[in-house]
């Protein structure tokens, strides 16, 4: 029983599956960057004039606010953009809400959940909540902030490369950024970044504890039967057995009954047939 136990408290904290999930989602997010970023450079020439002399590019216009709330709305990503000098100019939170009085969203599906796999949930759910939040990243500055200088890779991006970084705030939810350089004729023209929270990567990961949970409880009960059905056929013949002897040593010259097990077509039945014909010879 402690070697199970021991190996699934191991699967349990080992994180290389929340690992490959941040992974994974660092690069989507990174891919939708690239597409936002590339709709709002091309966005941003159409301040050339027809002539073909170059004016100076500018993000801030409503153009470039109209693509970046239509990319964020499909990408389901909030996105905020910064020029040059590193000035927030968008926030498609705001972009999305202005100008609208009702805000709705889809109801999840109605939950299925078996009672077993509630119960297991809500034991996971009281174990997590008496474990200490780990501080594996940075503290994320909150929604509320504005500034560039918050995000160091906003300025990664306005020098032209792109920038991951990984927080966490204070409860201990993941939050992922990608910094994107937005360009336009070969030069850097602002800073598009993309902020998720990492609510689905812990979802997937209780969900993939909970069922390791519950595996290694159903493995506990098989465990605990064997042990009750080998006790029952092979230790306590045996203790019978020995008792048995032992009455024959300590009793000279009286008649001890063995045990019979020589109906059993197994060792333990040919040692229970030796031991009676040892002990009538």
């Amino acid at each position: 029983l402690f070697s199970v136990m021991f190996l699934a408290g191991g699967v349990l904290y080992l994180d290389q599956f929340r690992t490959g999930l941040i992974e994974a989602r660092m690069q989507a997010l990174t891919t939708n960057g690239r597409m936002i970023a590339g709709a709002l450079g091309e966005a941003a020439l159409r301040e050339v004039a027809l002539s073909g002399s170059v004016q100076r590019l500018t993000l801030d216009s409503r153009t470039i606010h109209r693509v970046l709330r239509r990319l964020a709305v499909v990408t389901n990503t909030p996105a905020r953009l910064f020029d040059r000098d590193g000035t927030l100019i968008a926030d498609s939170r705001f972009l999305i809400s202005a100008g609208r009085d009702i805000v709705f969203e889809p109801l999840p599906p109605p939950d299925d959940t078996g009672q077993v796999r509630k119960f297991f949930e809500g034991l996971y759910d009281v174990a997590a909540d008496l474990m200490p939040v780990s501080r594996t990243y940075p503290l994320y500055p909150g929604d509320n902030s504005l500034s560039s200088e918050d995000f160091e890779e906003v300025g990664w991006a306005l020098r032209g490369e792109i920038g991951t970084v990984i927080r966490q705030t204070v409860d201990g939810q993941l939050m992922l950024t990608v910094s994107i350089p937005v360009q336009g004729f070969k030069q850097v023209l602002g800073s598009l970044l993309l902020i998720e929270d990492g609510e689905a990567i812990d979802e997937a990961v209780k969900s993939a504890q909970v069922t390791t949970l519950i595996v290694f409880s159903i493995t506990v009960v098989i465990t605990l039967l064997l042990s009750l059905y080998l006790a029952r056929t092979i230790a306590s013949p045996i203790h019978r057995m020995a008792e048995a002897a032992d009455k024959v040593r300590l009793g000279l010259g009286r008649r001890v009954d063995m045990p019979d097990f020589s109906s059993r077509q197994d060792e333990i039945g040919d040692l229970s047939t030796s031991f009676r014909q040892m002990t009538s010879a």
